[in-house]
């Protein structure tokens, strides 16, 4: 199934990091490539890539904090493995890039919310997600 057609409506929805990997920019810096599936309250679904570099260091460092890591707002030095990020989770605020007569319009990631102080954990069923639950259905 192909999602990264979808334009998802502006406003809030959960999140997931599906994969990280490090690359290297048509300038040659180092950055970190996410592939973050988006999820909104209507059960519409997307995928998008985030490419972030040294100068978009504040946004990975919000990512992990809205997946509920204790993460100082000072802490500027980045030392977070590729795994960090891996299956993490949360919320965000979801903007349309309108695109040109190049590229179509797409969805972006315009902010990471963090989780309100004690909060419980979110257990909102995300669509078409599988469960790692042992359940008595036989599937024959």
């Amino acid at each position: 199934m192909l999602f990264e057609c979808v334009l998802l409506k502006v406003g809030n929805a959960r999140f997931k990091v599906e994969s990280a990997k490090m690359a290297f920019s048509k300038n040659g810096n180092e950055m970190l490539v996410l592939k973050i599936r988006i999820y909104d309250g209507d059960n519409q679904e997307t995928v998008i890539t985030e490419y972030m570099t040294g100068a978009l260091f504040f946004k990975a460092r919000a990512l992990l904090r809205a997946a509920g890591m204790n993460i100082p707002h000072n802490d500027n030095k980045g030392e977070w493995g590729l795994l960090d990020f891996e299956g993490k989770h949360g919320k965000c605020i979801i903007d349309i890039d309108v695109g040109n007569g190049d590229f179509p319009p797409k969805n972006y990631i315009k902010s990471y919310e963090e989780p309100q102080k004690d909060a419980a954990p979110s257990t909102v069923a995300k669509p078409n997600e599988p469960t790692n639950e042992p359940t008595d259905d036989i599937p024959w």
